[in-house]
């Protein structure tokens, strides 16, 4: 869990630098199971996050994410050299 709250306290931490301190924070995600995870979730109860989510079996109801998350992935794939199971 002290990943999630590294992550939160890093994104929260960036919107400050940016100007947007005052503005709402709204985070949308898909379905995944990271992200309805208990630990995920309860990573947020500290901080004033507004949780979105996409309804479950519609990616067009959040293109920007879906692609966003297939570039991150294909990006990762030939990052890490996925073919080569030494590398996992």
């Amino acid at each position: 869990m002290s990943n999630h709250r590294n992550a939160l306290n890093n994104m929260l931490q960036n919107k400050v630098k940016r100007g947007y301190k005052s503005q709402e924070t709204i985070f949308h995600s898909d379905q995944g199971t990271i992200y309805s995870s208990l630990a995920f979730n309860n990573a947020h109860k500290d901080y004033n996050i507004i949780r979105s989510m996409s309804r479950i079996g519609i990616p067009t109801g959040n293109p920007i994410i879906e692609s966003k998350n297939g570039w991150f992935m294909k990006e990762m794939y030939i990052d890490f050299n996925q073919e080569d199971f030494r590398n996992c």
